[in-house]
């Protein structure tokens, strides 16, 4: 039994959405987003200051609520970032905070020094995307895979 949801003519014939979006309301949304990509770089700045912070309490012994916390918030910016990154035109980022939550829940626990290069480059790889001159597609990919590089050690 169909339902009649106020929708019947969500598709075409062709099984294509049959919306047909209005060109000033797609300029005005763009245009908005384009202003919430400057905010967001402040926000990911941020990011970067609390991610190097959490980084620095990483000294704590293994196992501690301290340094399981820091890693459990690490983790919630890394997800962050992979969240909101490309929504705001710098999907770099996200495929960047996907790496760092993979890492994290992948990650052998070494937080004597390979960990914490592991943080720190991509910590340093999220200032990078977004700075003034945007990494381009070559640059990107050597981004990406100068995070893969230290884990196949």
């Amino acid at each position: 039994m169909s339902q009649d949801d106020g929708f019947e003519d969500d598709f075409g014939d062709d099984g294509e959405p049959a919306f047909d979006p209005d060109p000033d309301m797609l300029a005005r949304a763009e245009q908005a987003i384009a202003s919430h990509s400057v905010e967001f770089r402040k926000t990911v700045r941020a990011r970067i200051a609390e991610m190097s912070r959490l980084t620095g309490t990483l000294a704590a012994p293994a196992g501690t609520d301290i340094e399981t916390g820091a890693w459990d918030a690490l983790f919630r910016q890394g997800h962050e970032l992979a969240g909101q990154g490309a929504t705001f035109g710098f999907p770099l980022l996200s495929d960047i905070g996907r790496s760092l939550c993979g890492f994290i829940d992948a990650r052998a626990g070494d937080t004597a020094g390979g960990d914490i290069a592991i943080l720190r480059a991509h910590i340093a790889a999220v200032a990078q995307a977004i700075g003034e001159n945007p990494p381009g597609p070559a640059e990107r990919q050597a981004i990406l895979a100068s995070l893969q590089a230290p884990r196949r050690r």
